[in-house]
């Protein structure tokens, strides 16, 4: 069963690790971050994630336990608990990246607003680095893939990061320190799948009014989700172009012709 497929209630322990990976690596992700900074990264991240427990009771059977631990995964001490780790990393790892750039240059999009790319491991690996070299292109924080779930084993996540590494590598073929690697954030949020009631993939979702009360849980979280969807097998540039003819909004057509200069200058 593909990570789009699968019910979100078997993603309990491992997505604390994903999560706090996937939402910091990009931020400091730069052409001149190499494989290897990541690795490390990684590293560092398990490491912390095995202090993260969700309970399990061993008295009661498989499904009725990864339901509680699901439900656990969505509490808010949980997901603040989360958020504690990413800070922690964000601290540690990129503390002079974060002091010496300026995020706010980089974003396109408001404070409400966002673009989902949303993608599963069932699609066409070139299909989705297209979509990873265009959301690279736009350069904005607010602009990323979300993937449903993990894939294979959920015990082992070295899958799914070996999976976003092939994603990530700016050249495919790379196997060595000096690659690298697109500037792109993949999430794992089942929530946003679930908000955006996505059925397909890919899908592309321009989302408007993200304000949510708690920034340090799941934008998934929000109840009346604002914004258009676009699914099936096009590309960014035309799902925006879409979106901005029915929308009439100034910041899509920005990023177009952000798009559009870094595609006619290499």
């Amino acid at each position: 069963m593909s990570d789009s497929e699968r019910e979100p209630v078997v993603l309990c322990r491992p997505i604390n690790i994903i999560c706090v990976l996937l939402s910091i690596a990009s931020i400091a992700l730069s052409e001149e971050v190499k494989v290897s900074d990541v690795n490390k990264i990684l590293e560092h991240a398990e490491t912390l994630a095995k202090d993260m427990h969700l309970p399990l009771k061993p008295d009661l059977d498989a499904e009725k336990a990864a339901k509680e631990a699901y439900q656990g995964f969505k509490s808010d001490s949980t997901q603040k608990e989360i958020q504690s780790y990413t800070t922690k990393l964000k601290e540690e790892n990129f503390k002079d990246v974060l002091k010496n750039s300026d995020m706010e240059a980089l974003k396109n999009l408001s404070d409400g607003e966002r673009i989902y790319v949303f993608i599963s491991s069932s699609m066409p690996v070139e299909t989705i680095r297209n979509y990873v070299k265009a959301i690279d292109s736009i350069d904005d924080p607010r602009v990323c893939m979300v993937m449903k779930g993990f894939i294979g084993d959920i015990t082992d996540v070295k899958k799914t990061l070996a999976f976003i590494r092939k994603l990530l590598m700016k050249d495919p073929t790379c196997n060595d320190a000096t690659c690298k690697i697109f500037k792109t954030e993949i999430l794992i949020d089942p929530m946003l799948f679930r908000l955006y009631d996505i059925k397909t993939v890919p899908s592309i979702v321009y989302a408007t009014n993200v304000f949510v009360t708690d920034p340090e849980q799941s934008e998934g979280q929000l109840s009346n989700p604002d914004g258009l969807k676009i699914s099936g097998d096009v590309s960014l540039e035309y799902s925006l172009e879409k979106m901005e003819e029915k929308s009439h909004s100034g910041t899509l057509k920005s990023i177009l012709n952000k798009m559009k200069a870094s595609f006619y200058n290499g």
